[in-house]
């Protein structure tokens, strides 16, 4: 266009000077009396060359969504200088486009662009506007229009945690065609074709569009797939709670805290799940001695609890299921005995089943499922570990023992074949040991024993031998006996065979502890045993409660990791939750405490390592600016102490040349003695004063003025 602007002006300005040209030449001069002149005939000019070949279009005829480049190529001749090739661009009928005014035929001298579906004509035009030879065609593989997007379908919109299957179909275009289908996971994935359902397995959006075969993409569609559930329900409120009809019996020390004399009712709740929810609860009752297993989970049923009907003593696991079939880790409850059997009274033994004149001594066992609490005969305790009593008379014994949640069990021991006197109950006596029974006990029968010698030997009415000997009888059997250590040192010895290292300290020191208190129980004479049994069974649930030491080798490990991990990129809410966990493995790995708090501190820094996000926003580290803008410093401080110190040194050096210049000038003046210099005034350096001047004038103090100053030198 500005090609053709520029050749109208020229012709504009040509025409212009022609017709100025001829204006002057017509114009009569008056003032010279010139006549007009007279033009003579033209002679006929030599024909003028047409073009004899022929033009043809040249272009792709390919779908395309960009400009279509179109080439006139002329065959079989050659143009003249006048002949010019000329091309247009319509739509419609050649008729209609020549009545176009907004149809204007342009000069070719490239191949041009055509930039829609349109018809395009070339001609070659003679210097006077005349179409010699012309050629046409239409431009139809244009298609700038997308095509329509495609469907997107998911297998599944149920929450779920296996891979989910997306589906793309439809798209439609109506020029050049449907080319493909074209699909991305997430907003910054890349475009792959579509050949086969795709396969998620995460949360994700599913991107798709469509192409045609000219190039154009439809604009994309998304599909959310959001619903995997991979996560187990959150266990962090889950309770598990146990209870009965009755008040348990609560236990000062041991594992399980509650005696429980009934059955016993299951209360499972609290799990929480913010995605499929939580669908289920599962339980199952493990014994102190076991473990969970992985096939005896049942099936938790709120409207009709499960109960633990007979004898147990462990904990009940439970865990969540959410709606997917994620599972939660267990938790269990409290450490509690469901016992509903009484003691068993057993192995009941005489040591004497004829008549005797002596004593019978009556050994029997106890057993109770778990706690015997207490075992006595005629209301005096009679031990629980080694049990017995002494018949001194014939009557009827009774046993009771009780379990601590208080199942009772009643025995009675009829004893009929003593006979005694006084003479006999003093032969019992002495026939027994002393260090058997407690001092004050002794003492006790010891004196009624003494009388009643006393008044045998005296022979004293039978009436007061016979008081005497009941007074003797009566002593012999509230003569409380001394706890019996052989089973309890027994003990002592097999718990001094532990390895104490195996277990954590705090835990060992109590044990040591419980060891001293029936070391001193049985090294006291008064010790009933009563006494030494409460000692040992203290000691004995001590030993029950000992926590192995935990293997502290994989936290450490986990921890050194961490520490030695760069956070800085992450987020300040995941690192936050990170350097708790962290902090409080620490903390954990300076204690003693037991394998379960290790193997828990040990997952929850691993699953706080692993939720670390990256953050959307990094956080700017200072650290290395610091270092650079303290470097600059540094080099600055340097360099400007280089300076300063170059400088001085030019500075001294300079003064050293001054002093050397004015040494050899004052060398220069000594040599120079008695010579005369003449010196042009008007020459003379002002800037270069000399030592003479504003010093006194000689001839003026001395009234002399017929001297001068010539070159510094005063002549007369």
């Amino acid at each position: 266009m500005k090609k053709l602007i520029s050749l109208m002006l020229a012709a504009l300005c040509c025409c212009f000077f022609t017709a100025a040209a001829s204006a002057e030449s017509e114009t009569p001069d008056a003032e010279a009396g010139t006549q007009p002149t007279v033009t003579e005939p033209a002679q006929p000019s030599e024909p003028i060359p047409v073009f004899a070949g022929t033009i043809r279009l040249e272009h792709e005829n390919l779908p395309t969504n960009k400009p279509v480049t179109v080439t006139v190529v002329t065959e079989g001749g050659t143009l003249s200088q006048t002949e010019v090739i000329r091309w247009r661009v319509y739509k419609g009928t050649v008729s209609e486009a020549d009545a176009d005014p907004n149809v204007q035929w342009m000069d070719y001298s490239a191949p041009f662009e055509v930039e829609a579906n349109m018809k395009v004509e070339a001609a070659v035009f003679s210097a006077d506007g005349v179409k010699i030879t012309a050629a046409s065609g239409e431009i139809t593989c244009i298609d700038t229009d997308a095509p329509t997007a495609p469907a997107l379908q998911s297998s599944n919109t149920e929450w779920t945690k296996d891979p989910v299957t997306v589906t793309l179909s439809g798209g439609e275009d109506a020029q050049s065609g449907l080319l493909r289908l074209e699909y991305r996971l997430g907003a910054e994935g890349a475009w792959s074709e579509y050949t086969d359902a795709i396969s998620v397995t995460s949360r994700t959006a599913v991107y798709a569009r469509s192409v045609d075969v000219a190039g154009n993409t439809s604009e994309p569609v998304v599909l959310d797939v959001n619903n995997f559930d991979t996560t187990a329900p959150d266990v962090t409120k889950l309770s598990v709670k146990v209870s009965a009809a009755g008040t348990p019996v609560i236990a000062e020390t041991g594992a399980f805290s509650k005696y429980y004399g009934s059955e016993v009712t299951v209360t499972v709740d609290g799990a929480a799940d913010a995605e499929s929810g939580v669908k289920t609860y599962q339980y199952q009752a493990v014994s102190g001695t076991e473990s969970v297993a992985e096939d005896k989970w049942l099936t938790y049923d709120p409207e009709k609890k499960p109960v633990i009907p007979g004898d147990f003593c462990g904990y009940v696991h439970a865990r969540a299921v959410d709606a997917v079939g994620n599972c939660s880790a267990s938790v269990s409850s409290e450490g509690f005995v469901v016992d509903i059997t009484p003691p068993v009274v057993e192995n009941l033994k005489l040591s004497e089943t004829a008549v005797t004149g002596n004593r019978v001594i009556v050994t029997f066992n106890v057993k109770d499922n778990y706690w015997l609490e207490t075992v006595t005969v005629n209301g005096i305790y009679a031990g629980v570990y080694a049990s017995s009593f002494t018949a001194f008379r014939n009557d009827d014994y009774l046993i009771v023992a009780v379990d601590k949640v208080g199942n009772r069990t009643e025995q009675l021991v009829q004893i009929t074949n003593i006979n005694t006197t006084p003479f006999t109950l003093l032969d019992t006596w002495k026939g027994m040991n002393p260090q058997d029974f407690t001092p004050a006990s002794w003492s006790v029968a010891e004196k009624a024993a003494n009388e009643l010698q006393n008044l045998i030997t005296v022979e004293a009415p039978q009436a007061q031998i016979e008081s005497a000997a009941g007074q003797l009888l009566t002593a012999l059997e509230g003569l409380e006996s001394r706890g019996d250590g052989t089973l309890s040192r027994e003990l002592i010895g097999r718990i001094r065979e532990y390895d104490s290292e195996l277990y954590t300290e705090s835990s060992w020191n109590r044990v040591e502890e419980g060891i001293a208190a029936l070391e001193s129980c049985l090294d006291d004479p008064a010790s009933t045993q009563e006494s030494v049994d409460n000692s040992r069974r203290a000691l004995e649930q001590l030993v029950a409660e000992l926590v192995k030491r935990a293997d502290f080798t994989n936290l450490d490990r986990l921890i050194a990791q961490c520490e030695r991990m760069d956070v800085d990129g992450f987020s300040k809410e995941s690192k936050l939750v990170f350097n708790e966990a962290l902090d409080e493995a620490i903390e954990l790995s300076r204690t003693d405490s037991g394998q379960e708090a290790a193997d828990a501190a040990y997952q929850k820094l691993l699953e706080a390592m692993g939720a670390l996000e990256v953050s959307d926003k990094a956080e700017f580290n200072f650290t290395p600016l610091v270092f650079v803008i303290l470097g600059l410093l540094i080099v600055a401080t340097a360099s400007a102490l280089f300076i300063v110190r170059m400088r001085a040194k030019e500075k001294l050096a300079a003064l050293e040349e001054s002093d050397e210049e004015a040494d050899e000038e004052a060398v220069e003046k000594d040599n120079s003695i008695g010579d005369i210099h003449f010196t042009d005034e008007s020459e003379t350096d002002d800037s270069r004063q000399s030592p003479y001047i504003g010093a006194p004038d000689e001839d003026a103090l001395t009234g002399n003025d017929s001297g001068s100053y010539i070159g510094g030198r005063k002549q007369n």
